[in-house]
């Protein structure tokens, strides 16, 4: 569990932010050589400056406050191919859901890691 407050010392204009919010892991060795990992991350952000909703003569609309969750979920293999060698291929999904417009994000990333060990 995850959680807190974050004070914007007036340079982000949708204020002071609250969050809360949750993480999961697994990992398990299949043998010596291969393993697998799982990830999933949770996050809340609630603001408290309300913000304006303006038309085209920039008169206020209505006002809203912004609210976001963030997602991430990731799993992938662990394989041993040589003596202290390793290759680590990962996806990671990640998902920013907002009220805002510019707030909404998606990607879904493959990565490949080559490691070794000393």
């Amino acid at each position: 569990m995850i959680g807190g407050h974050e004070w914007a010392t007036n340079d982000r204009p949708d204020g002071d932010k609250s969050f809360y919010g949750a993480n999961i892991a697994f990992s398990m060795d299949l043998n010596e050589r291969v393993g697998f990992f799982l990830f999933g991350w949770w996050e809340h952000n609630a603001f408290d400056e309300d913000r304006a909703v303006l038309d085209e003569n920039h008169e206020t609309l209505t006002l809203y406050t912004r609210s976001d969750d963030l997602y991430e979920l990731s799993g992938g293999l662990t394989w041993e191919f040589a003596r202290g060698w390793s290759l680590r291929p990962e996806v990671v999904y990640l998902r920013d859901d907002s009220n805002t417009v510019w707030g909404n994000y998606s990607s879904t990333e493959v990565w490949t890691t080559v490691r070794k060990s000393f």
